[in-house]
């Protein structure tokens, strides 16, 4: 199973998106991949955050389209992944790093539930202790 995380997802969104991860996405199972509700959090205020038009009506519907496709394989942060943040939390804070929250929460829920993440920045999640691929590697 697979955890796509939100850069992965707003690449499938573009719209011209990179053949690479396209290709990539094709090639997987549908029923392996999943999406997690943080990453539609994100998704929705980079969305909310644009002017009105033709850009942010396109993402809108890329979006309808996304959680449609996934229906049925959306995380969310649960108290499982809450352990699992937390331990990836102390462990980031002890060498001296501070994630970013959202992708701490992804990262959680990936590990809380055994899987790999895809990540088009697999460096954001160095030492967070799961496996981390990238798409197409650039």
């Amino acid at each position: 199973m697979i955890l796509l995380d939100t850069s992965i997802v707003a690449e499938a969104m573009k719209p011209a998106p990179d053949a690479r991860v396209l290709n990539w996405l094709d090639s997987q199972r549908a029923e392996s991949l999943y999406i997690a509700s943080v990453t539609v959090g994100e998704i929705l205020y980079g969305i909310g955050s644009l002017p009105d038009g033709k850009a942010k009506d396109q993402l809108a519907k890329a979006l309808e389209r996304i959680l449609d496709a996934f229906s049925g394989r959306m995380l969310t942060f649960d108290t499982v992944a809450a352990f699992a943040y937390a331990e990836i939390a102390i462990a980031a804070k002890r060498k001296g790093k501070a994630p970013p929250v959202t992708d701490a929460y992804l990262a959680a829920i990936a590990s809380g539930h055994g899987m790999t993440l895809a990540s088009r920045n697999p460096v954001i999640y160095e030492g967070f202790g799961l496996l981390v691929i990238e798409p197409g590697d650039r």
